[in-house]
């Protein structure tokens, strides 16, 4: 069915609000009505009101996590996006691509 509009999911990793645990039951909820929705993980940029010591910016590890749990729930569209809140180096790249494989940069 066609309704002339692509629906795309957004979830944002924020350290102690929004963590692994529910963006693994979110892709869970998502790949049970369609495994093709398109899904984009965001990393936390603290910022105004949030910037404060207990919300931080993901690391690569951390993200790469969330990204392969998401993924074992069956998502066939699912992209990291905003990279250059956490990748800050060639290094942290190179991290990224050897956790999550080099076809899901």
């Amino acid at each position: 069915m066609n309704h002339g509009f692509t629906l795309e999911v957004l979830t944002l990793h924020i350290l102690g609000l929004v963590e692994v645990n529910e963006h693994v039951k979110l892709a869970r909820h998502i790949a049970e009505v369609d495994s093709k929705i398109p899904m984009t993980l965001l990393a936390f940029l603290p910022c105004y009101q949030l910037q404060t010591p207990e919300y931080r910016v993901p690391t690569v590890l951390e993200m790469a996590e969330i990204y392969n749990a998401m993924r074992e729930e069956g998502l066939e569209n699912l992209r990291i996006g905003n990279k250059g809140v956490f990748l800050k180096t060639s290094e942290d790249l190179q991290q990224l691509v050897d956790a999550i494989g080099p076809d899901m940069i």
